[in-house]
């Protein structure tokens, strides 16, 4: 891991990571499935904020949310055993963004127009790391970054271009719940789609389910009969009412973009249906 928080990914297609000396981790629920970052955590010069302690003999309890949601660790990077040495990667070849929404599956591909437009519409969930007033509600925040400064469109016409010219492959993770009963996307899950991805081993539909999504059709390790939101969803008038209210909200979004940041190019902005 060469860094977790921020960075800058160039015209050239490397990454340069912001965290030198070390890294802000969320530790909510924090247990031995990431073993890596729970040793970082537990470490002597590991800086803990919002998080339970114990009774004696004092030790800090990642599971104990009563207080907050919102735990966070700050660890140095020689005590987390996958971070890189260094700061840098010369060559990005696959963005993972994430999502939290259970119409979308739990990894999907996108060309790099439908990559643009899901960093403009920045779809996710509120989470107890952002604003625990607002944990568990859908919003939108371009590029899912609410500091982010200066003209949306220019930014993503500029995320456009790299991606485009250095071909570099982008697919969207569901990190949160799938399904009309949202059912847990699993770290388990997860982490064996990503495998399989780096593997080469996920195959994606040539066309797009009901919301412009490619979603796998072939795996290896990941679990495919739960991967695809679309055939969880079996109730049709159901699935129509959720599509259709998420659309109207999409609607909403852009005329509210555009109004601010001027028209997006149709081929960017019709790469992802709305209505």
């Amino acid at each position: 891991m060469i860094g977790d928080d921020g960075g800058t990914l160039a015209f050239d297609g490397s990454y340069a990571a912001f965290e030198v000396g070390g890294l802000y981790v969320k530790t909510e629920g924090l247990d031995e499935s990431q073993p890596e970052i729970l040793r970082a955590a537990e470490s002597r010069d590991a800086f803990l904020e919002n998080v339970a302690v114990t009774k004696y003999p004092y030790i800090p309890d990642f599971r104990d949310i009563t207080k907050t949601g919102n735990a966070r660790a700050v660890v140095t990077r020689e005590h987390l055993e996958i971070a890189a040495p260094g700061l840098r990667a010369d060559k990005v070849h696959y963005i993972v963004m994430l999502t939290r929404n259970p119409l979308a599956n739990v990894i999907s591909r996108l060309s790099p127009e439908q990559a643009t437009m899901q960093f403009i519409y920045g779809e996710s969930i509120e989470s107890t790391g952002g604003n625990p007033d607002e944990a568990g509600k859908f919003k939108r925040v371009v590029f899912l970054d609410p500091f982010l400064a200066g003209d949306r469109l220019e930014h993503a016409l500029i995320f456009y271009d790299i991606v485009k010219r250095n071909g570099i492959q982008c697919y969207l993770a569901n990190t949160g719940h799938i399904g009309p009963e949202e059912m847990k996307v699993t770290l388990r899950q997860s982490l064996a789609a990503y495998n399989d991805l780096v593997r080469t081993q996920l195959r994606f539909s040539p066309e797009g389910d009901c919301l412009g999504y490619r979603y796998p059709i072939k795996c290896d390790r990941a679990n495919l009969d739960q991967m695809n939101a679309h055939r969880l969803f079996t109730d049709r008038e159901l699935t129509r009412r959720r599509v259709e209210d998420f659309f109207r909200g999409r609607r909403a979004f852009l005329e509210e973009f555009e109004s601010r940041y001027g028209r997006i190019p149709a081929p960017i902005r019709e790469s992802l249906p709305y209505e």
